[in-house]
């Protein structure tokens, strides 16, 4: 009968965590956020600078990873409310050591999938709808930041929050 090493020398055994799905995340205002983008539905991508996929509104309600999902509204509006800077192909929010990275994806146009200001605008879904045809979103730029109502249709980056 075989017995394992791990059973033999007394070791214990630690979970490996899968990088594509774990992310240990940063606190900002009592959320906890994840520190990457979604890349596919269930992964995230593999550092804080990569853009990840756009999704439209409905396809971003299930692209978050196991103990992760969309942010609210509400939450949206927290990570707002702290200070933030721009980093040249992203924004920084919060002050260190809680700081969160959020590159500037760009977006897709809702009715012509034309891709739009990759490294100089973020877009990032919130799990609000506002109507039957917008729902909230937390977008900024070198100069601004601001949660506001847009085209569900329309391609936008995930970042999530723990559950």
């Amino acid at each position: 009968m075989a017995i394992s090493f791990f059973a033999s020398c007394g070791a214990r055994r630690t979970a490996i965590q899968d990088p594509a799905t774990y992310d240990v995340g940063v606190v900002i205002n009592g959320v906890r956020w994840a520190t990457r983008n979604v890349s596919t539905p269930g992964n995230f991508v593999g550092n804080p600078e990569s853009k990840g996929e756009l999704f439209t509104f409905d396809e971003a309600q299930n692209v978050c990873p196991q103990g992760w999902r969309l942010p609210t509204y509400e939450e949206l509006q927290s990570l707002y409310r702290v200070s933030s800077v721009w980093a040249g192909n992203g924004r920084i929010f919060g002050t260190a050591p809680n700081q969160l990275f959020l590159p500037a994806s760009g977006w897709r146009r809702d009715y012509d999938g034309s891709l739009f200001n990759v490294g100089a605008n973020g877009l990032y879904w919130s799990s609000t709808q506002s109507n039957s045809e917008l729902a909230m979103f937390l977008g900024f730029n070198n100069g601004n930041v601001l949660v506001y109502g847009y085209w569900r249709e329309s391609g936008f980056s995930v970042r999530c929050v723990a559950e």
